[in-house]
């Protein structure tokens, strides 16, 4: 029998198990059927998607809970999102023997399924639309912060639900940080800008970067190009039971330099999630990002999603030439 709590720290295997599409609190159950025990706060949503418990406080919660688990003689629990003081809880309730299925989840996890590879899709198609019609805004002048809100205000006109991370606006300077956080920095002639940001759709995730220039650069067109080159190779060496290793080195061989981040990481309920860029291979069904980037002077990303399906296919579509990037 498998417990997937989603209370104060969130588990994102509650929604993959269960199916709910919008946020919920509550405790999944998982044996030969599923339920969820929530508050009557939460049943409202809960119940449109799975066979719903309600409990009526804390206590009750419980009671419910060793209903569901009578007879039960070990619980599977995510050791990794199950808190310290979770288990001791659950120790307290009567339930003394756990295995840990973090592990079982995430492989599960990692092929996805048509209906969550649609999600994924969607949330894909907000990200590139918006992408596109945000391009306009990128003048001198306008700071960074103003750009994030413009930007997320597109995409929720296109159909977001939600973003699965900080957007990421990062220019001149602040361009050569990975993961910068949008400043007062205002835009100036000459700036490279890195774009990185990800609508949702139903609870699942995209993940797209794009980098512009305000003005035609020499070194800019340079660097560009053999960072788009590099993207394109990697994507078009993709095929099932490939190494991430190898994509990594046929990107940074292309580039000239080492990445300093991992070249892809998988995405679906989490912007985060296996397949895991380590010398490890990449099967037919996983959904990831191919993301090389160089950031000596100014930073260059250029981030997509692929799903992978005999071969590599796209599911972020905003454009990415020279005739796109540079303003």
């Amino acid at each position: 029998m498998i417990v997937i709590p989603n209370l104060s720290i969130e588990d994102k295997n509650f929604y993959y198990l269960s199916g709910i599409e919008e946020p919920c609190r509550g405790i999944l159950v998982q044996g030969e059927t599923t339920r969820v025990i929530v508050s009557r706060l939460e049943a409202g949503i809960a119940e449109k998607y799975v066979d719903t418990v309600v409990f009526e406080g804390e206590n009750d919660m419980w009671k419910k809970l060793k209903a569901e688990l009578s007879g039960t003689k070990e619980v599977g629990i995510n050791f990794a999102r199950a808190s310290l003081r979770l288990r001791k809880l659950f120790e307290k309730h009567g339930f003394k023997k756990f295995k840990d299925v973090s592990k079982e989840l995430e492989t599960r996890r990692s092929l996805k399924s048509k209906d969550e590879v649609d999600k994924i899709r969607n949330a894909c198609r907000v990200a590139s639309k918006s992408l596109e019609l945000f391009r306009e805004k990128l003048v001198p002048g306008v700071s960074e912060l103003e750009l994030k809100a413009e930007l997320e205000f597109l995409a929720g006109k296109q159909g977001a639900m939600g973003f699965s991370f900080d957007t990421v606006i990062a220019s001149g300077e602040n361009s050569t940080i990975p993961h910068a956080v949008p400043t007062n920095r205002v835009l100036k002639e000459g700036d490279s800008i890195v774009v990185d940001f990800g609508p949702t759709h139903k609870l699942y995730v995209s993940d797209i970067t794009r980098t512009f220039s305000i003005g035609k650069n020499a070194d800019f067109v340079k660097r560009y190009e053999l960072v788009l080159k590099a993207q394109e190779a990697a994507i078009e060496a993709l095929e099932g039971g490939v190494n991430s290793d190898e994509i990594q080195k046929l990107a940074e061989n292309i580039i000239g330099e080492k990445l300093i981040h991992s070249i892809g990481h998988g995405v679906g309920l989490d912007t985060h999630e296996q397949p895991e860029f380590a010398n490890k291979p990449l099967f037919n069904g996983m959904v990831f990002t191919i993301e090389p980037g160089v950031y000596r002077g100014f930073g260059i990303r250029i981030e997509d999603v692929v799903w992978m399906d005999g071969r590599a296919q796209l599911l972020t579509s905003a454009p990415k030439d020279l005739d796109f990037s540079i303003i």
